[in-house]
């Protein structure tokens, strides 16, 4: 079993940062701004609904196409409204993870409601909803039982990447 002090995290270091990748649309354009760089776009967040003129830096931005939604996967740094700093970096096993940490990575214990409306606890702890959640994401390849090293990665929110303004 490899050691993780001889990795280098590939998701950044101390102190470097992150900007968070949401849904998004392009909505509109400043059509004095064609051809320009930057130039100005609206863009749309799914999360909720917000809207606002950016400075778009993107060269290509002539070839935005607005109106369909997009995955966060491929948002631009310029769109992204949030930016991150990381404050720690460690490797650890899977299943150390913590009430805690499980509960911060968005786990909620639930219920579930069967018929004549008796109701079941679904998990007893965040831990065992983040041990379902992970094996649905990542359990053909590293299921929890296979108990492998992840990193684990603290931040916090250091501003908005851009200024928000007034939603019209």
């Amino acid at each position: 079993e490899a050691d993780p002090l001889y990795y280098k995290c590939p998701y950044g270091q101390v102190a470097s940062t992150l900007w968070v990748r949401e849904t998004y649309k392009y909505i509109g354009f400043d059509l004095r701004d064609l051809g320009k760089n930057p130039a100005r776009v609206k863009v749309q967040y799914k999360a909720d609904d917000y809207e606002q003129w950016i400075n778009c830096t993107n060269p290509e931005a002539k070839i935005i196409i607005p109106g369909k939604w997009r995955s966060g996967r491929f948002i631009y740094k310029w769109a992204s409204r949030i930016t991150l700093e990381v404050t720690e970096i460690r490797a650890q096993k899977l299943q150390e993870i913590s009430e805690d940490d499980a509960k911060a990575e968005g786990t909620q214990l639930s219920s579930i409601y069967m018929p004549k409306g008796i109701c079941q606890q679904a998990a007893w702890n965040e831990r065992q909803v983040y041990q379902r959640l992970w094996d649905s994401i990542n359990g053909k390849k590293y299921p929890w039982l296979s108990n492998p090293w992840v990193w684990v990665i603290s931040f916090k929110v250091i501003k908005p990447s851009i200024p928000r303004e007034v939603k019209v």
